[in-house]
């Protein structure tokens, strides 16, 4: 893994996050520090179990509208880009400039008054079907000072399930070909990411060996699986089956003990996340008191912004706060919303976009969880 902190800059953005953190384990925070962008809905595979790609592409949020939205999250710490690909936006560059620079002037030229945030992480999710444009993404997110930038290539299976889960022949191949252009950005951390679902749970080890074969440097520790969710505002895929529970518990299982017991911070969540999961599949509930809508949320290419990814009810579109982030936080639909999920009467999920952030405010259950008692139960 290429990783960093990128200097002084760097060390400040994480101490930033660890004081945010911190002080989110005690008290609710007035803005989220972590924001899930969904940039587009265009993708260039076809999935069975995601409906992203059937989706209409409509409305995107051009940057100057994103540069506003980043200017009203000064305090923003943890950000990730997400889609449909993102990397299939041609402004993408133009879209994250505003994050160092401090914002786009009105006629999107330049620097603009608002300060630039502090974000500590940014990370992006790519299918890898077009190499070059995962790497320019990569590029444009690293800055002297900047964030630690981790991106998560997609591989659902060895060369031939891979490509039929996806729909697209020579998706495993032009994925390993991203794989290898990432690993070369200094600066940039690479994951494989393992999506369980019924085309290929059961399968895992057959998947890790591929893995170790085709990608150079890839080690066990860098594969993040999670498992499929359904979502209608997001993925599309109300009508996606259901992977069987007992295989895929022993999936998890074996894929955490593989990992390890390295002690560094992604391992230590990842694990938790993994730990936890089983008890997820049981109740359909988080396993932890969930704290979107609070701590985080999820906005979409069009600029509604919902508590995250799996809950569809929206609490309001960023145009109609004019694309001041911090106005529409402070609206009535997104307390009521917050203390709906706070409450548990939400549609209920563990997905890393949303688990991630709830663990690492709630240490002590993290610390069980990544000592694999949770597992174990």
């Amino acid at each position: 893994m290429n990783g960093g902190l990128h200097g002084l800059g760097g060390l400040r953005r994480h101490a930033h996050l660890g004081a945010t953190l911190a002080a989110s384990t005690l008290r609710s925070p007035e803005l989220p520090f972590k924001l899930t962008v969904a940039l587009t809905w265009r993708c260039h595979h076809r999935c069975a179990c995601c409906g992203i790609w059937r989706r209409d592409k409509g409305e995107e949020l051009p940057a100057e509208a994103w540069a506003r939205v980043f200017a009203s999250l000064p305090g923003l710490a943890w950000l990730d880009l997400t889609g449909g690909e993102p990397t299939a936006r041609t402004d993408f560059a133009r879209v994250v400039a505003s994050l160092n620079s401090g914002g786009l002037d009105e006629a999107g030229r330049g620097p603009g008054r608002s300060r630039p945030t502090r974000l500590a992480i940014a990370h992006f999710p790519t299918a890898g079907m077009v190499p070059q444009q995962a790497e320019a993404a990569a590029r444009a997110l690293r800055w002297p000072g900047g964030p630690r930038v981790l991106v998560t290539v997609s591989f659902d299976g060895d060369r031939e399930l891979h490509d039929r889960l996806r729909g697209v022949v020579g998706a495993f191949d032009r994925a390993v070909e991203t794989w290898q252009r990432l690993r070369a950005v200094p600066g940039v951390q690479v994951v494989a990411g393992l999506t369980l679902q019924p085309g290929n749970v059961g399968q895992w080890r057959r998947i890790a060996d591929a893995l170790c074969a085709a990608l150079p440097g890839f080690e066990l520790a860098d594969l993040h699986a999670n498992v499929l969710h359904r979502s209608p505002h997001y993925f599309g895929n109300l009508e996606a089956a259901t992977p069987d529970g007992a295989a895929l518990v022993a999936d998890l299982r074996g894929i955490a003990a593989a990992k390890g017991a390295r002690r560094d911070p992604v391992q230590l969540i990842e694990r938790a996340y993994l730990a936890l999961l089983p008890g997820y599949l049981q109740t359909g509930r988080s396993p932890l008191p969930c704290r979107s809508a609070e701590l985080s949320a999820f906005v979409d290419p069009a600029g509604t912004v919902f508590a995250c990814t799996i809950d569809p009810r929206p609490i309001g579109r960023l145009a109609d706060f004019n694309f001041d982030f911090a106005a529409l936080w402070r609206s009535q639909s997104r307390l009521d919303l917050s203390r709906e999920v706070a409450a548990d009467r939400c549609v209920g999920c563990w997905t890393p976009c949303e688990a991630y952030q709830t663990l690492l405010t709630q240490p002590r259950r993290t610390l069980l969880a990544w000592t694999g008692r949770a597992l174990r139960a």
